[in-house]
This record gives structure tokens, sequence and C-alpha cells, in this order.
């Protein structure tokens, strides 16, 4: 391996760590709100929190329950929605 090809992939981690950090950020700056159809909100969580809930229960034999669950907030008109935190459109 040449110094030349280790650089490169010294610059692909450091750059891949700078995209991780700013989807971090972004994450930490938005929350996931479910709705009512009337719009009132039921429950909001920090997006990364809801992401990492979200791959906990897609490695565990929770699925089927959590596609079932949304399929019926769904039909009943419930909505999920991302919102910058300190916003609160309806």
């Amino acid at each position: 391996m040449t110094t030349t090809d280790t650089v490169k992939k010294v610059g692909f981690f450091m750059q891949l760590q700078n995209k991780l950090q700013e989807a971090v950020r972004q994450g930490n700056e938005r929350k996931l709100e479910l709705r009512k159809p009337d719009g009132e909100t039921l429950f909001g969580l920090n997006l990364n929190v809801s992401i990492a809930l979200a791959f906990f229960l897609l490695f565990t034999s929770f699925v089927p329950l959590v596609f079932l669950s949304i399929i019926i907030l769904m039909v009943m008109k419930y909505q999920f929605v991302i919102l910058k935190k300190g916003s609160s459109s309806s």
C-alpha cells in the first residue's frame, strides 16, 4: 500500500465521519410527532431516538406488530409529522 492510498482512505473516513456528524446534528434539530386526525399531538420524539427505536424494532421479533400498528394508524388517518424543533405547524 502506498502513501497515496493511505491518504485516500483516511480522507474517505474523514468525509464519512463529517457526514455522520451532520446527520446526527440535523436529527437532533428535528422531532417526529404522531398526531390525531384533529391535529392534536399524541407524542413527539427526537428524530434520532425515533430512528434508533425503528432499527431496534427491525432487528427484533416485533416487526409484524409494528407494521400492523402503522397500517392501523394510517387507516384511522393519524399523521406522522417531522418538525424542526421550536416550530409547531399544524
